[in-house]
């Protein structure tokens, strides 16, 4: 996987104009959503697997974290409750901070396919019932800043060399006058995101996002040529002990199988000639992305830990 755009996720927001934005303790209102919810995902014509968010397990969780589909918010709200499409790449949540987060995840990096499956989810709710929308300042929501669109668009970017070489305030700098924010999710791994959702469209909100990203992008390029020897160094030990982790670990979770393949993967960028190509690169990739379930006898960590000593040739 050479792309360093890991993924992109849209999310719209949407509030019906007959009921109160703030459902906490109001079972009458989210009765309503939920029932125009399910009218709208029937006609949607499509499986959806409804969860409520208190019964997530630790492992749809890591998930679903992982994809960018839970709210950061979930918590807060205890009817929060989630209808996650069964191929895991398009969930409505309702009765959260807003009453409807509609959000869509591509691996490939296609934001244009996510706005267009949650716009086509948003219009069948919208058959339900009048959303809330001001002639003026678009769609309303519980927060102002997500006001107008009520849209929020994201790339996961893969940039090790901004973090090795702490570069990361300039790459922040840059993406802030750009009106995105960028911040590090660990590992290499950055998220950026736009800021406004008010005065503009979503087809322009997502052209600005992915200029932005590709700016970093060739600047993170650009930095192989100033690896200094000790980096370079250090870079190929957290290479090798990943590749050594991986053949033997006997137990493992999907937020380490991110680390080792962040740190292969940084060793690919830097020419460490490491056993491991790019197929396995790809497939450790398509674990942590994938919805799947432990056999019930198995403990998920260990199942994990079994499939990616596969792909690495350990025993």
């Amino acid at each position: 996987m050479s792309n360093p755009i890991l993924g992109a996720v849209v999310s719209l927001r949407r509030n019906f104009a007959d009921l109160p934005f703030d459902t906490a303790n109001n079972e009458e209102a989210v009765r309503h959503i939920s029932e125009r919810s399910m009218a709208a995902l029937e006609r949607y014509g499509e499986i959806f697997d409804y969860r409520i968010g208190s019964s997530l397990t630790v492992q749809e969780r890591e998930w679903m974290k992982q994809c960018s589909l839970l709210p950061d918010t979930t918590d807060e709200y205890p009817q929060c409750a989630h209808y996650l499409r069964r191929d895991g790449r398009l969930c409505l949540t309702i009765a959260g901070e807003d009453q409807m987060t509609l959000t869509a995840y591509s691996e490939e990096g296609d934001a244009g396919l996510c706005l267009r499956q949650c716009r086509a989810l948003a219009e069948l709710l919208a058959d339900t019932a009048p959303v809330a929308k001001d002639a003026q300042y678009g769609y309303l929501t519980a927060k102002p800043c997500d006001a107008g669109t009520g849209m929020r668009a994201s790339l996961q970017l893969h940039l090790p060399l901004t973090q090795m070489l702490r570069r990361i305030p300039q790459a922040v700098k840059y993406s802030a006058e750009q009106g995105m924010t960028l911040r590090s999710l660990g590992e290499g791994i950055f998220q950026i995101e736009n800021r406004a959702c008010m005065g503009t469209s979503e087809e322009n909100l997502i052209r600005v996002l992915f200029s932005t990203a590709d700016n970093l992008i060739e600047s993170e390029k650009q930095m192989i040529l100033e690896i200094p020897d000790a980096a370079y160094r250090a870079a190929e030990d957290r290479g090798w002990r990943a590749y050594a982790i991986g053949r033997y670990a006997r137990c493992i979770t999907r937020n380490e199988i991110m680390k080792i393949w962040s740190d292969l993967q940084t060793a690919e960028i830097l020419n460490i000639g490491l056993p491991c190509g790019s197929r396995e690169r790809e497939a450790l990739f398509g674990i942590i992305r994938e919805r799947t379930t432990a056999e019930e006898d198995t403990p998920p960590e260990v199942q994990l830990a079994a499939r990616v000593r596969q792909i690495l040739g350990g025993s």
